[in-house]
């Protein structure tokens, strides 16, 4: 932990960034995705998992 993004632990951390990774935006919604959409769906994954880590101070996975 080096500290750089503060409140949120290395794990959730890394959660996030491979639920935000093309591949994973793209099963998630059920379908092959352009990369704007994919931009938007990223922007939406990022603030629920941002919003649910608020929910769970501790920082475990939503």
């Amino acid at each position: 932990n080096m500290g750089i993004i503060e409140g949120i632990q290395p794990y959730a951390l890394n959660e996030l960034v491979v639920a935000i990774r093309p591949a994973h935006l793209q099963k998630r919604a059920g379908k092959e995705m352009d990369p704007t959409s994919r931009d938007i769906h990223r922007a939406e994954v990022i603030k629920e998992k941002l919003i649910a880590k608020k929910a769970r101070p501790d920082g475990s996975p939503a």
